[in-house]
């Protein structure tokens, strides 16, 4: 079984292979404009007359493209379990750590203490990267706008999630989308 008993990930992010199969299958994000940087340049010396390369020119991946097919957490604590799932499947809508200590059957100080001692932050935190790591998603694979993106996302506004982007990947949305993907848009 995808993901409890084994982890996928493709080796590219071809939309319609990862999300066409059961599962939505995770993928390696390849930059393509470093690969066509690095393409151009080698090009460039092979005709002004210098030699290749001699060893073959690794470009690494950009990132991970988290799906379903290893989106799963390997902790025995089923109450954290519970809290990461129910923050996962209700990003798009305002969260608060009481109602989700709730839903995994605990209270709210021992879901955060458990949280610390399994996943080393809060579930604030926790709801802070659930929602960063969907809006990278979305600026991948949609051509939503911003406003609209951060909504779905459940950013409080198109500001909230700029702050939270430039915090965390040191740059804004719209930079990320021109940078991961190598678009101009």
């Amino acid at each position: 079984m995808v993901p409890e008993d084994v982890a996928v990930l493709s080796g590219t992010d071809d939309n319609l292979l990862c999300k066409l199969l059961p599962v939505d299958i995770s993928a390696l994000l390849v930059s393509a404009e470093t690969i066509g940087f690095e393409a151009a340049r080698i090009l460039d010396r092979l005709m002004s007359g210098q030699a290749g390369p001699v060893k073959p020119v690794l470009v690494p991946p950009a990132g991970v493209v988290t799906r379903q097919s290893t989106d799963t957490l390997a902790i025995s604590d089923r109450a954290v379990v519970k809290a990461v799932s129910f923050i996962r499947e209700n990003l798009s809508r305002p969260l608060h750590v009481a109602e989700i200590a709730g839903h995994a059957g605990v209270s709210r100080r021992v879901l955060e203490r458990r949280f610390h001692y399994h996943l080393e932050r809060s579930p604030a935190e926790e709801i802070r990267r659930a929602r960063l790591r969907k809006a990278q998603e979305l600026l991948l694979n949609t051509d939503m706008l911003v406003p609209e993106l951060s909504e779905a996302a459940g950013f409080g506004s198109p500001e909230y999630m700029a702050y939270v982007f430039r915090k965390e990947c040191s740059m804004t949305p719209v930079e990320y989308r021109r940078r991961i993907s190598g678009t101009n848009v």
